[in-house]
């Protein structure tokens, strides 16, 4: 069975090596696109060839439109809402960041100036549109002619990302709502084709009339891909307008998809038949898109195992189905990057965004690895103007001189999402082999409101603060929930540019600090990756570099992620601390690698990573300089206000005093109350939560003001003054005390000189003393 090493040392470094070729190739296909952008028609010419000028700006809506949603995937730039695919056929989930410098690239023109390109085209597109929408028409293509599904989708998407960035104005709003209408229009025809049939036969060909009307002199063809197309610009809108004529059309997708789909598996078994790879590729895609569950993976695999034989001789899939065709013998069909693709897309829906240990796309992924060899070799390179450009052509011409811009823009699609489940792949296979805890995005169990009323992460987290914040009345500092909201949270819904990547998260034992790192997990939707000793000593002392090494390069992959260090504090020890030089030299050697690990893992900015401790102070201060560790926070135990929420919650009506078992529940935290909950009420819960030990309380922390030998620390920098105090404060909050009281000040001092000794207490009272005036009532 292969091991993280073995897999970290060979196919790691192959597929890192692709995912290098296809940033390479992003990067390419940016600059083509820039240098080709006509800035005074604000279009794009069909084609490149050798020896001759940049032609004009064709002002194909259809080269365009493909040309601009590709880019806008390279960007990552998509409204996506999770789990509807865009209707280009973009990627579904934006867990991975675009390659650097790719945002730069596509900013550029071909005279150099940076100028915003993709607006620009775009705001000329939706003026064609919305004037032909005055003709019942809002799309024409010189191909498919008026408002194919293709062309519709693309509009949809340009659309979606105007109003990403600011709400559509009124002709775009009307246009949007025109667009919708012709969908519409089209799922209720094809409603009507399902209606005139007999039995449970139709003509297969009637269907895609109803989704296209080609120019005069063409014919629509039997291809599913058509009907492919419509099945994902219906999937797209299921968010923002149901109807009865799209459910009905759905479920005429789905007939056709799944007799085609099992009519071709069966042409696959006969030679010289009409077997027609492609048709199942769109054919299984449908049936994922309209029914999911109606896929078994036996089924997937079948489909999987038939293209990989017909892969075998060619390394791609020809189209035998034409999409249109005329008298003459003109055809059209589908060309395969566009199959690659949608087998692509079938890999997201199957697996959808959080698969692990199953994945159809890890099993299945050697088909698109032997693709992109193929299709990588047929890269064309076309000197225009003293540059050299680079793209792709139609497989169906054979010409190195030449260049399609649209057929460059659907394999920047490929790019892209190939790029995305080939990343997913590794992150998968490296995170199994690693055994480290793994977890899904869940709600945590003490949230009491149902899940449709927190659609949104600003709501889950505001619900979990409300619910969680465990000390309000120490000032904003300690509110760590609200702090982590600011530091975390916020930027990543409001889209900001400089992020947050890692936090180190302290205090006593039992204060929820594995709850924390979960709910925001919960929140943001990223999974919930745990990382402790044992993890590192996996393979033994002998090889614990190594597989730190590898941990890290396994974490680095993975795609947007919390990743909880627990309890790691062995492995970065203060080097000048007794602790460290007491431990075996193995883990002496470690730290001053984590130092490097640590901030490769927080400049890679892949995941957010918490390292949760007890202690602090006995951590390197290399490792908790600003730079590795955006953010301290001293988690504490509930104060008196929360704990009468938890108690409220958990003992409800009047089964327990309240005030009383507040007072009597100190330094206790929700999972403690919860455990005496199950068992007592009244009185006698109130002397069980009394008598409870402790995890930590005021006294423990007198010897952590001395070294390991006993004696006082000489810098009392190193010790936990800070979070001694607040224990302190946390007891006399117990008490009634008013914070800045007579009464307070005295217990606290009291309490404070009680603990320690004169000698060391001359110290410990400078500190407070600092400590107290920063703590406002």
């Amino acid at each position: 069975m292969t091991d993280l090493r073995t897999y970290m040392s060979s196919d790691y470094f192959a597929d890192d090596h692709i995912l290098r070729e296809l940033d390479a190739s992003l990067m390419e296909i940016s600059d083509t696109f820039c240098r080709t952008y006509d800035e005074k028609k604000k279009s794009w010419p069909y084609e490149l060839r050798t020896g001759t000028t940049i032609d004009d700006g064709a002002k194909s809506q259809s080269t365009d439109a493909m040309i601009l949603c590709a880019a806008l995937a390279m960007l990552d730039r998509w409204p996506l809402i999770r789990g509807v695919r865009a209707s280009s056929g973009m990627s579904y989930w934006p867990d991975f960041k675009s390659p650097t410098g790719l945002c730069a690239a596509l900013s550029k023109t071909q005279t150099g100036r940076s100028k915003n390109s993709i607006s620009k085209a775009t705001e000329r597109l939706f003026s064609v549109w919305t004037k032909n929408a005055r003709k019942q028409v809002v799309t024409c293509s010189r191909t498919f002619g008026e408002d194919d599904p293709m062309l519709l989708g693309w509009v949809i998407d340009l659309l979606q990302y105007t109003s990403r960035n600011k709400p559509l104005n009124t002709k775009q709003s009307r246009l949007l709502r025109q667009v919708l209408d012709r969908c519409l229009l089209r799922a209720r025809e094809l409603g009507q084709v399902r209606q005139t049939t007999d039995g449970g036969a139709f003509d297969n060909r009637a269907l895609c009339r109803a989704l296209m009307t080609p120019v005069s002199d063409r014919e629509v063809g039997d291809s599913s891909y058509i009907l492919l197309r419509f099945a994902i610009v219906i999937r797209s809108l299921r968010v923002s307008s149901r109807s009865v004529f799209f459910e009905r059309a759905q479920d005429v997708l789905f007939e056709r998809f799944e007799s085609r789909l099992h009519e071709q598996l069966s042409f696959a078994e006969i030679v010289d038949s009409r077997f027609d790879p492609t048709e199942i590729i769109f054919c299984l895609e449908g049936m994922l898109l309209t029914t999911k569950d109606a896929v078994s993976k036996a089924l997937f695999d079948r489909v999987m195992s038939v293209l990989r034989d017909v892969q075998g001789s060619d390394g791609y899939w020809r189209s035998e189905t034409p999409i249109v065709y005329n008298k003459k013998g003109e055809v059209l069909f589908t060309v395969s990057v566009e199959s690659a693709n949608s087998i692509l897309a079938s890999f997201a829906l199957y697996d959808e965004r959080w698969s692990v240990h199953e994945s159809i796309a890890s099993e299945h992924i050697d088909l698109i690895r032997r693709y992109w060899k193929w299709l990588k070799a047929r890269k064309s390179f076309v000197r225009i103007s003293g540059h050299e450009l680079k793209g792709w052509h139609s497989e169906h011409v054979n010409d190195p001189d030449l260049i399609h811009l649209w057929e460059t823009s659907q394999v920047a699609e490929f790019l892209v999402n190939f790029r995305d489940q080939l990343q997913r792949h590794i992150a998968r296979r490296s995170l199994s082999l690693s055994r480290c805890s793994y977890k899904r995005p869940q709600r945590p169990g003490p949230i009491n409101i149902s899940s449709d009323k927190l659609s949104t992460t600003q709501e889950k987290w505001d619900a979990a603060t409300k619910q969680f914040e465990p000390v309000t009345c120490l000032g904003k500092k300690f509110r760590i929930y609200e702090r982590l909201g600011e530091s975390f949270v916020n930027p990543r819904v409001n889209s900001e540019d400089k992020l947050k990547y890692s936090a180190l998260l302290f205090g006593p034992p039992g204060t929820g600090k594995t709850s924390v790192a979960a709910t925001l997990s919960w929140a943001l939707d990223y999974p919930l990756i745990i990382v402790t000793v044992s993890d590192f000593l996996a393979d033994g002392h002998a090889a614990i570099e190594a597989r730190a090494k590898d941990l890290f390069y396994m974490l680095r992959a993975q795609p947007r992620s919390i990743v909880l260090f627990d309890e790691i504090d062995q492995f970065m020890l203060d080097r000048d601390s007794q602790y460290f030089k007491d431990q075996d030299t193995v883990f002496q050697f470690l730290t001053p690698g984590m130092l490097t690990k640590l901030n490769d893992l927080r400049s890679s900015e892949s995941v957010i990573f918490i390292m949760a401790t007890n202690y602090a102070e006995r951590i390197d201060a290399a490792i908790k300089r600003q730079g590795r560790i955006d953010e301290h926070c001293l988690l504490l135990p509930p104060d008196t206000r929360r704990r009468m929420t938890f108690i409220k919650e958990l003992w409800p009506n009047g089964t327990i005093a309240v005030k009383a078992a507040a007072q009597q529940s100190v330094f206790l935290g929700y999972g403690d109350m919860n455990s005496v909950r199950k068992m007592l009420s009244g009185p006698a819960a109130i002397d069980e939560l009394r008598d409870m030990p402790r995890p930590a309380q005021p006294v423990m922390y007198a010897s952590r003001f001395r070294d390991k030998s006993g004696h006082p620390l000489n810098d009392l920098a190193r010790a936990p003054h800070e979070e001694f105090f607040c224990m302190v404060l946390l007891e006399a909050d117990s008490q009634g005390l008013k914070i800045g009281s007579r009464k307070w000040k005295k217990y606290i001092w009291g309490r404070c000189q009680a603990i320690f000794d004169t000698t060391d207490f001359s110290r410990v009272g400078e500190a407070l003393t600092r400590f107290l005036s920063t703590i406002t009532p």
